[in-house]
């Protein structure tokens, strides 16, 4: 007679407790008093690295990593100093996002432009493929550091909370969540003003400034 284990998912324990989706799965992330450390390390490997440019400008925007590496040089607008991330790269998909570029994103910006051989901004083995999230990954791991790149939103959302004196709602917007109703949501997606300098602000703790 075959023993059924209590403990089995598939046919036991999946109707008991409600599937954990992505959304609610724990990302590791640093502490915000670890990133300047972090950030120096990183600079070490960006001049082979693609991948190390690629983790750093995610970290100073706070985007999603699947934004960055798929990032085209067609959504940079270099005289306003704004990625506008296409709508239909959105995780809603609702509205465009713009996401301010401090003087160090735009510098990474340059940095990789030297090299562009394409459209993607950040390319993998092939210039015409968009980096690999597997790559990124490992960049993290070969530097020996317990956290994920989605992460880096959770850093730069508690420094923000914490450290900062800037409205919850406008940090929200800058990590591309919903905010109240669709005329407050307006509002702060339209605050770009308002948005360049927590990125800045962001930016000069990152480098230890």
């Amino acid at each position: 007679m075959q023993t059924i284990n209590p403990a089995t998912w598939d046919g036991l324990l999946k109707h008991v407790f409600p599937k954990i989706s992505k959304s609610h799965q724990h990302h590791a992330a640093l502490h915000y008093s670890g990133v300047k450390d972090f950030v120096k390390k990183l600079r070490l490997l960006q001049v082979r690295s693609v991948a190390a440019v690629a983790a750093e400008f995610t970290l100073l925007t706070a985007t999603r990593s699947q934004s960055v590496r798929v990032m085209q040089w067609s959504e940079v607008d270099w005289d306003n100093r704004v990625w506008v991330i296409p709508q239909e790269q959105t995780k809603t998909k609702r509205f465009p996002h713009h996401v301010p570029l401090s003087a160090r994103a735009i510098e990474l910006l340059k940095m990789r432009k030297q090299q562009s051989r394409g459209q993607f901004v950040f390319y993998g083995y092939l210039a015409t493929q968009p980096l690999s999230h597997v790559i990124m990954r490992q960049t993290l791991i070969r530097m020996g550091v317990d956290a994920t790149i989605h992460g880096f939103r959770s850093t730069f959302k508690q420094w923000a909370g914490e450290q900062t004196e800037y409205p919850r709602e406008l940090v929200e917007i800058c990590l591309e969540h919903k905010v109240g109703n669709a005329v407050e949501e307006a509002y702060w997606r339209s605050a770009l003003d308002r948005r360049r300098p927590l990125m800045d602000d962001w930016a000069a703790h990152c480098q230890g400034s």
